[in-house]
């Protein structure tokens, strides 16, 4: 029990070989646009991470990589944040998307 989506900045924690990680993102704090500019927030190379197949993640987290994940984090009520793994990358879509989530759960 206790499993939920992520906010986008526990998706972006998990980046690993990427400068990305230090995107300022978060939620609550900046969900705008403007919060994901610059090259603190700048997609790294396609599958060039240390995960498994090439994923921007630790090797621990397992699984394939996968395209993008789902965060909870709302943007402008029909967007939502994603995180890119393939890419270490944060960005916004449109919720009639669907793909994939990683649940968390909260420390008791």
């Amino acid at each position: 029990s206790g499993w939920r989506l992520p906010e986008i900045q526990e998706l972006i924690s998990l980046i690993r070989g990427c400068a990305s990680r230090a995107c300022g993102v978060t939620d609550p704090g900046c969900l705008d646009a403007i919060c994901n500019d610059g090259a603190d927030c700048a997609p790294c190379d396609h599958t060039e991470g240390p995960g498994p197949e090439g994923c921007y993640w630790d090797d621990a987290l397992g699984d394939r990589c996968r395209d993008w994940y789902w965060s909870s984090s709302d943007y402008d009520g029909d967007f939502a944040w994603y995180l890119a793994f393939d890419v270490g990358f944060a960005n916004r879509l449109s919720m009639d998307y669907s793909s994939y989530v990683r649940c968390v759960r909260s420390p008791v």
